[in-house]
């Protein structure tokens, strides 16, 4: 625990003026014992041992198989965060056409103040909502990347029925579903979206919705070249106005962090935002 420190320049002592009171306080940092792989073999046990709101840190590296995948929350929330963020920290749900598995269903409120940080979900291979499956649940998702995810009906990388989530520097891509490849609202859901990119879905819209009462709200997001369809249906209302926009991403040809010149990159877009998960990690391709 880091300790709480504070700095003060007392006036009456050293000469100095009002203004120049200095205060630097560091808060606490609450430490947390479970950690995956350290204290707990995978993430469902670590789960199975905190209690509702510990925070379960993840360890660089590729969480996959049993204990790692097809994790159902419906009694508790939980902080799942990874230490040194999603690029080094992969979920890697290994399903397919004849082994379906997903990533993380949560069924009810009492899983709604769960947060999930720094992580990637792939692979998820499932009917509906492969990678995060919410049901009357509204977690936090921050930080994350969902990629190569296929759910058959809708919800490529996440669903949400009656579930209200706040999702904000996210990226996703190469999701498929026909319906919501990457996102889809249903039973009057509604998602808060900032900072995020939709790109390169392989099949179905970026985000669907199935009701009049089922829309999200959209800012500071770039959603791009999504074979079904980018800014269309419930969501072009929200084209091209608060710092929503339609332009490559200019992902590295390696990853999903960004080339110098990406229209995501705070220095190159209106919100001044970094969009998506990850920042720079390659010079711009210059092609002749």
């Amino acid at each position: 625990m880091k300790n709480l420190i504070i700095v003060i320049c007392l006036g009456l002592l050293l000469g100095c003026s009002e203004d120049e009171i200095e205060v630097s306080i560091t808060a606490p940092v609450t430490e947390t014992k479970f950690i995956v792989p350290d204290n707990y073999p995978n993430i469902s046990s670590a789960i199975l041992a905190a209690g509702d709101l510990d925070t379960i840190l993840l360890r660089d590296g590729i969480y996959s198989g049993a204990g790692n995948r097809d994790i159902i929350l419906k009694d508790k929330s939980i902080i799942l965060i990874s230490e040194n963020g999603a690029d080094k920290t992969i979920i890697n749900c290994a399903g397919d056409s004849a082994n379906h598995h997903f990533g993380f269903q949560l069924t009810s409120l009492a899983t709604s103040n769960s947060i999930f940080e720094g992580i990637t979900i792939r692979n998820a291979y499932s009917n509906t909502g492969s990678g995060i499956h919410l049901t009357t649940s509204s977690p936090i998702i921050k930080n994350c990347i969902f990629k190569d995810n296929v759910a058959l009906i809708s919800g490529g990388a996440i669903r949400c029925k009656n579930a209200r989530p706040k999702i904000t520097n996210c990226t996703f891509v190469n999701n498929y579903s026909m319906s919501g490849s990457s996102l889809f609202l249903i039973a009057s859901s509604n998602a808060e979206i900032g900072n995020c990119i939709f790109a390169n879905s392989i099949e179905g819209e970026a985000i669907g919705a199935s009701d009049a009462t089922s829309v999200p709200s959209i800012v500071c997001t770039n959603i791009y070249n999504n074979l079904g369809g980018d800014w269309i249906e419930k969501i072009d209302i929200f084209a091209n106005i608060n710092g929503n926009f339609n332009l490559d991403p200019l992902f590295c040809s390696d990853s999903v962090t960004l080339q110098e010149a990406s229209p995501c990159l705070p220095a190159n877009n209106s919100c001044n935002n970094l969009i998506g998960a990850l920042s720079i990690g390659c010079q711009t391709t210059i092609v002749n």
